[in-house]
């Protein structure tokens, strides 16, 4: 079974009993009520199996995303024109975060 086949089905169901009455309305919300119990299960796995697909991917892409800043952080610090500072392994926390500062070569274009 696939969504479209679900919607294929409810649009049948729909057409096949609607008059314009309010008891053909009725008849068609009782009719639904009674496929949405049967499809329950079938809905429940399809809604399952879509997450765990969502969560699988972001995992992925979020893995891939953080390789690829940590990469271009450690091609940034390794160019040798960047300096420290400071030596922040000597240093308090509060007094790394007021102290050291990454600072670009003299003369470079970078504010």
């Amino acid at each position: 079974m696939s969504l479209s086949q679900v919607a294929r089905e409810i649009g049948a169901i729909i057409n096949s009993r609607y008059d314009g009455s309010n008891a053909s309305v009725l008849n068609i919300q009782q009719v639904l009520e009674d496929y949405s119990e049967l499809i329950e299960r079938w809905a429940k796995r399809v809604v399952t199996k879509f997450v765990e697909t969502v969560s699988q991917d972001n995992a992925k892409l979020w893995q891939q995303t953080s390789r690829e800043m940590s990469r271009e952080l450690k091609q940034l610090i390794a160019q040798p024109q960047w300096s420290m500072s400071c030596n922040p392994l000597s240093m308090s926390k509060s007094r790394i975060l007021n102290r050291c500062r990454l600072r670009p070569p003299i003369g470079s274009m970078i504010p």
